[in-house]
């Protein structure tokens, strides 16, 4: 038995759990990066797609400018992905479980593919 959830249900709810995190870029210096150059993070500025345990889509949240985050959501398996079409920046998918009364700590950390 296949089951949809409809998420405009939370756009109505407010929950007191959820997401809090921060996105940064790595490796943003243009390259070649030289011996004992220091290449800082930079906030990541952009979109977070947030899908449930089985795929389904949740929310797409945007990025402050700082490249901190928060979003509430109800307890439960999320998957974070950075949507990209191209090959950067590359980021891992983030697997973050959220807790009843809690904000999750997330620190999602994407390449942007400079050497």
């Amino acid at each position: 038995m296949h089951t949809t959830l409809d998420v405009s249900i939370f756009y109505i709810l407010s929950f007191e759990s959820g997401i809090k995190g921060e996105a940064l870029l790595i490796n943003a210096c243009p390259g070649p990066v030289r011996p004992g150059q220091i290449c800082p993070d930079i906030p990541y500025v952009g979109l977070i797609q947030i899908t449930d345990e089985n795929g389904l889509p949740i929310a797409e949240i945007s990025t402050m400018d700082d490249g901190s985050f928060q979003v509430d959501l109800p307890p439960g398996s999320y998957l974070l992905t950075i949507p990209s079409g191209d090959a950067y920046p590359i980021a891992t998918s983030q697997p973050v479980s959220v807790h009843p009364g809690e904000y999750s700590p997330v620190r999602f950390v994407i390449d942007r593919g400079m050497r």
